[in-house]
Parts: structure tokens; sequence; C-alpha cells
């Protein structure tokens, strides 16, 4: 079974970035976090979906 959802120490180690850029992708709307059990605390990122917002991002932003 495929992981679907990974912690933010993991997406930024998925992408090679720092953690903060992370909390900053979610400031600018890139990414979205989701707590999928209220007892617990981090939030959790959907891996497809981040693929998929970062590449129209990047491309919208193309002229």
């Amino acid at each position: 079974m495929v992981k679907k959802y990974y912690s933010r120490e993991e997406i930024a180690k998925i992408f090679d970035v720092n953690i903060l850029t992370i909390k900053n992708w979610v400031k600018l709307g890139y990414i979205k976090e989701y707590k999928i059990n209220t007892n617990i605390k981090k939030p959790l990122y959907n891996l497809e979906e981040i693929e998929k917002n970062l590449i129209s991002n990047s491309t919208s932003n193309v002229e």
C-alpha cells in the first residue's frame, strides 16, 4: 500500500527543501495541510496534491 499522507519533515526531504519552505508553501496556498486525527498535533500533507499544485503554479507563472 502506498502512503498517501506525509509529515512536514518527509515532504521537505522528498522535495529537498527546508522545512520552512513547506510552511511558506502553505502560507502562499501552494499546498494544504490536513489533520487526519484530532489526537495528532502535526499536520499531514498529500504528496499527489502537492506535486499537482506545484506543477500548475510553476507553469502559470511562465509568460
